[in-house]
């Protein structure tokens, strides 16, 4: 039988924001990533990629000199798309620097910054999420059963494949969140640990924007577009926007934020995995890049092209919807 606790919306929102600390795990790299050179005028005119000769991995270079993370580590990634994503945001800046553009570098800088206490921070934050899970708080049909039969409908088969995968989940309504059991939270624990860095920096930031660490593990897994991730998160969201309307800079501003950082964490899962590295998704380029890869016969490298339209978030990413194998 099913049981559950009531948990007030500041104990739920506390837990959703900070996990179990003030600034957990990968939190604290991103948060010092914003403030390192946001604003700085462009300083460089060439935006390269170079294979590392002394260590595995590929470099990024701005004017010759190697790119940085934001505590001064080089940035060497592990598959040449994931550098040549990052080399495209450093691409298309204007003429100051906007770290908000640059979400695919974000996630790289805090990859290869995460230590050993971080790590720990990160995996507590992470659990922290799946008391309060999104996919699991549900709308009572007496409270309004449009939205009661959309959650059942999209939510119900993820948790279904969720359950077979790490464990099941139960669901409540209103305040009540359901009991996680100890089994579930144990497997999934021993998965989040077994992850690599590149992998937790990912599944946090999923996790994080979903409120919800189901639908980061679905993602991580290949369960779910980054399209239908998002949509699932958002069904309440939604629902409300449809029915009282759209509030500007207040709705739209949170629904793109939203829409980049899981896209662009979905890109980044699939150009940290060698086995996709070239094969059926790739990149899609926005109309308004202001880069393009050249092969002079030599190497490649990339030259500036003029702005051609606006810019669309879907276009910046990898579509994963496109020959997309559930598993």
């Amino acid at each position: 039988m099913m049981t559950s606790r009531l948990v007030s919306r500041v104990t739920t929102f506390s837990r959703r924001s900070f996990g179990t600390g003030a600034l957990p795990g990968t939190s604290q790299a991103e948060a010092g990533l914003g403030n390192s050179f946001k604003g700085r005028k462009r300083f460089y005119d060439d935006v390269s990629v170079v294979r590392d000769e002394k260590n595995p991995g590929y470099v990024i270079t701005l004017d010759d000199r190697r790119l940085k993370t934001a505590k001064g580590m080089t940035m060497r990634v592990p598959t040449e798309k994931l550098a040549y994503a990052i080399a495209g945001e450093w691409a298309r800046q204007d003429s100051s620097l906007e770290p908000e553009s640059m979400p695919i570098y974000g996630l790289s800088s805090i990859s290869l910054q995460i230590n050993g206490h971080s790590r720990a921070l990160s995996e507590e934050h992470i659990m922290g999420y799946l008391e309060t899970d999104t996919t699991c708080v549900r709308v009572t049909e007496q409270e309004n059963l449009p939205l009661h039969l959309k959650q059942k409908e999209t939510l119900d088969p993820i948790l279904e494949w969720f359950g077979e995968e790490f464990g099941k989940m139960e669901t409540s309504t209103g305040f009540m969140v359901p009991e996680v059991s100890s089994e579930t939270r144990d497997f999934v624990r021993g998965v989040v640990s077994e992850l690599s860095d590149w992998e937790i920096a990912a599944l946090e930031r999923a996790t994080r924007t979903c409120k919800s660490l189901v639908l980061g593990l679905c993602m991580l897994r290949r369960h779910v577009t980054a399209e239908e991730a998002l949509n699932a998160s958002r069904l309440e969201e939604d629902y409300q926007i449809e029915n009282w309307g759209l509030l500007e800079n207040g709705h739209d501003f949170d629904i793109n934020f939203a829409r980049l950082r899981v896209f662009s964490t979905s890109s980044f899962l699939w150009m940290i995995d060698s086995n996709h590295n070239e094969l059926e998704f790739p990149l899609k380029r926005s109309k308004a890049w202001n880069m393009e890869l050249v092969n002079d016969g030599t190497n490649m490298r990339t030259e500036p092209v003029p702005p051609m339209g606006e810019d669309k978030i879907d276009e910046l990413f990898i579509d994963d919807s496109a020959g997309f194998v559930r598993r």
